[in-house]
């Protein structure tokens, strides 16, 4: 696996989304979306049932890069294509994969792989007080133990 180069300066020209590919949707289906990067909307149609509302929902949550919901949609494979020769891809596998984490993450410039890294399905609430010095107390609240 190969580690994001965190050291570089990232351009900050913003991206526009051009083609979703999802494939796997509801298990048959795959859908392909060209986006006209000039035109801030586009209409989909298409029968009931056939994962138009799901399609949507793992290309928001990969644009997000949302590991949680995504590994909560019927997918299997998701790539979105953005301006300037930029691709983010997410893998969904089967639980039953000898993977330690069931969805991984690519993101592309053109043909060359610029890194991969898997999502850690860890609960929230468990890597705050792991990683950080925030301590649950009560149900919903949360307070700074160095505070």
């Amino acid at each position: 696996m190969q580690a994001c180069d965190n050291g570089r300066v990232a351009d900050q020209t913003p991206l526009k989304l051009v083609h979703a590919q999802v494939s796997g949707v509801l298990a048959p289906y795959q859908h392909e979306i060209p986006f006209d990067a000039e035109s801030d909307y586009i209409i989909i149609y298409g029968p009931n049932g056939v994962g138009k509302t799901k399609t949507l929902e793992v290309i928001d949550a990969l644009s997000r890069l949302d590991g949680r919901k995504l590994c909560q949609l019927p997918f299997t494979f998701a790539e979105l294509h953005f301006t300037d020769s930029y691709r983010i891809t997410a893998t969904l596998r089967e639980p039953e994969s000898d993977e330690d984490s069931p969805l991984s993450f690519r993101l592309y410039r053109g043909r060359r792989k610029i890194c991969d890294w898997p999502f850690s399905n860890q609960d929230g609430a468990e890597w705050l007080s792991e990683n950080t010095p925030w301590e649950p107390f009560d149900d919903d609240y949360w307070h700074n133990i160095h505070t």
